[in-house]
């Protein structure tokens, strides 16, 4: 049964990415959401590679898990599921979070030996792991907005604004607002505040992700390690 949960999730997940594909191909997009979807291809075999490669077995229930994670940031960005899910971003990030502290979890464990001791060491590398891995996928959507003029960088709209800029004191920090509407090119833009491109966004994508391994490895500590997630295939 196990077994078959985890190849329907794999295979219906891999025909949704085929299908999103060839639809996109049809409707002559070749952008960062084609690449996007291509990507997610093979991404949806990272956890049967992970057991494959490291010799473990992933708990069922978080292989599919992982599985449908890797789907969704596809589904959030070729699919519109950003726009018509509320929260679908801080979703996937705090999923990720979650996801990267136990798989950092195991690397430790790989590399220290999976009888290691070290359970503070543990938590703490699976912590670092994750939040990294966050700032990876950061660098990715800055890169990507700039090399392709992208938005995976959500826009924020702030009210206020608190700069060096505004005084001519040196040290001291000006504000300015409530803001009401922003001017630009003589155009003016009545979006209640100033469109912020991508700062708030990105900072909340990492602050929440940070939350989700920092639960993991609370949980990790609690359990003093007892029950993992991913156990190595020779392990009761």
């Amino acid at each position: 049964m196990e077994k078959i949960a985890r190849r329907t999730a794999v295979i219906l997940c891999e025909l949704v990415t085929i299908a999103t594909c060839v639809m996109l191909i049809a409707q002559g997009v070749f952008n960062d959401k084609l690449l996007l979807a291509v990507v997610t291809i093979p991404l949806l075999l990272a956890p049967e590679l992970l057991e494959r490669v490291c010799k473990c077995r992933i708990w069922t229930p978080l292989y599919v898990f992982c599985v449908l994670y890797c789907l969704g940031p596809m589904l959030g960005h070729t699919l519109d599921f950003y726009t018509w899910i509320p929260h679908w971003d801080k979703v996937l990030h705090i999923t990720g979070g979650v996801v990267f502290a136990i798989v950092g979890i195991f690397l430790f464990r790989l590399l220290m030996g999976k009888e290691t001791q070290k359970i503070l060491a543990t938590a703490i590398f699976a912590l670092c792991f994750s939040m990294a891995l966050s700032m990876l996928w950061e660098f990715y959507e800055f890169s990507v907005d700039n090399l392709l003029g992208s938005d995976t960088q959500a826009d924020s709209v702030v009210t206020v604004i608190h700069s060096h800029r505004f005084t001519d004191v040196p040290g001291e920090v000006g504000t300015i607002g409530p803001i009401e509407s922003v001017v630009i090119n003589g155009q003016t833009m009545d979006w209640g505040g100033y469109l912020d491109i991508g700062l708030h966004d990105t900072m909340m994508d990492m602050i929440l992700e940070t939350l989700g391994a920092v639960a993991v490895a609370a949980l990790y500590l609690w359990d003093r390690g007892k029950h993992p997630l991913i156990r190595f295939s020779n392990e009761e």
